[in-house]
């Protein structure tokens, strides 16, 4: 077989499924297919601390021992994902970390997964994903944010210092931005914001009392940013949705919009409901000659015990005048609204029921309330939990 031309067994070893166990057969066949084999085999590898294995990882130990066997692999090694320690973790264990990683010179993405980062003594050059990290230094996400083309940062609600992070002289690469329920970054984000200058794609996903401050990100990439994913946590009772809600007036180059509201409550939905005047104020004020999506997701929870007496607040006619607007730009319009029980356990056949005359009566209501908007072409989806 290694009497074929390299060009054909590379489209042969390219052509491959994902698996390991079929990219381990091909291996044997000859010389050639193993290398290259095994240059995807290991482009990316999962690694954790700890006696057990977690579902997909490697061992740290078990990683190193067959390193230090077939040491050449480590410059296949382009990807990582890493579970990081936990306090307990024996420093014996530390070490054969920090042993793997000093290998690795020529990583591309790094995943760094729950548990504590002061625990790890050598840092990695680039991160792409900071997943429920403690102590985080605030020198590594900076890092990241210049050097990364796609960034994701969730579940880092702590404050970090911004004092010492050294002055960016490097052009930045960073296409794709996601922030979930990350309060403690923007400050980080903040201190250097030519590093969005280039985004394309933010998505950002916070609680109503944080959003203001993260919605300012939006006005350092509102030239360049293509895709705005805006979504809502928690509560929505605002107390003033005018400051709380604000994008740069001007996007000139956003194509596609999606604004999630995840926790909107049924009883909420009457005269005084702020979800029709925070969409207005979010949306009702933007230049976007570019948009052809958007698309509105609205999760409403209610009890089983709750009947269905909806009414609507009269800033649902300002939201019916931006939608009609945006349609007869042009834009596709999807409003979503899905319903769930907020106790979703033993439901019966009559709790269902019940579900599905809360979406019916959702659904005819806003069609009243949004008819100018329905009769151009505003697509109104509501369903119940599957």
């Amino acid at each position: 077989m290694n009497a074929l031309p390299p060009e054909l067994i590379a489209l042969i070893v390219e052509a491959l499924p994902e698996g390991r166990d079929c990219l381990a057969d091909c291996s044997l066949v000859g010389s050639q297919f193993k290398e290259l084999c095994q240059r995807r085999i290991f482009a990316n590898i999962r690694l954790c601390c700890g006696p057990s294995e977690r579902g997909g990882f490697i061992s740290c130990v078990a990683a190193a021992s067959h390193l230090d066997e077939f040491p050449h692999l480590a410059a296949y090694i382009k990807e990582i994902e890493l579970f990081l320690p936990e306090p307990d973790t024996p420093e014996s264990e530390l070490e054969v970390l920090a042993s793997i990683l000093r290998r690795l010179n020529d990583i591309h993405a790094a995943r760094l997964l729950y548990g504590s980062w002061n625990r790890l003594s050598d840092p990695l050059r680039e991160v792409t994903v900071l997943f429920g990290v403690a102590h985080v230094p605030p020198e590594l996400i900076h890092r990241s944010l210049w050097r990364a083309s796609s960034l994701s940062l969730d579940l880092l609600p702590d404050l970090f210092p911004t004092d010492q992070l050294p002055a960016a002289t490097e052009i930045p690469h960073l296409r794709s931005l996601a922030i979930r329920s990350s309060s403690g970054v923007y400050p980080i984000i903040l201190a250097s914001p030519r590093c969005l200058r280039v985004l394309r794609s933010l998505c950002i996903q916070e609680k109503a009392e944080v959003m203001s401050l993260a919605l300012s990100l939006v006005g350092f990439c509102s030239s360049a940013l293509e895709q705005l994913t805006i979504v809502y946590d928690g509560a929505l009772a605002l107390q003033n949705p005018h400051n709380m809600n604000r994008l740069p007036p001007h996007l000139q180059n956003l194509h596609h919009l999606e604004i999630c509201l995840r926790t909107v409550k049924a009883s909420s939905i009457s005269s005084s409901w702020v979800v029709p005047e925070i969409l207005s104020n979010l949306i009702g004020q933007l230049t976007m000659p570019a948009l052809r999506t958007l698309r509105i997701q609205l999760n409403i929870r209610t009890w089983n015990y709750l009947e269905p007496a909806y009414g609507l607040p009269s800033s649902m006619q300002a939201l019916d005048r931006v939608f009609e607007e945006l349609l007869h730009d042009g834009v596709v319009i999807d409003l979503v609204a899905q319903y769930y029980y907020s106790y979703p356990f033993g439901v019966t056949a009559g709790d269902e029921k019940l579900l599905r005359r809360h979406v019916n009566a959702f659904s005819l209501i806003m069609r009243r309330g949004l008819a100018t908007s329905v009769e151009k072409g505003l697509k109104l989806d509501a369903r119940g939990s599957q």
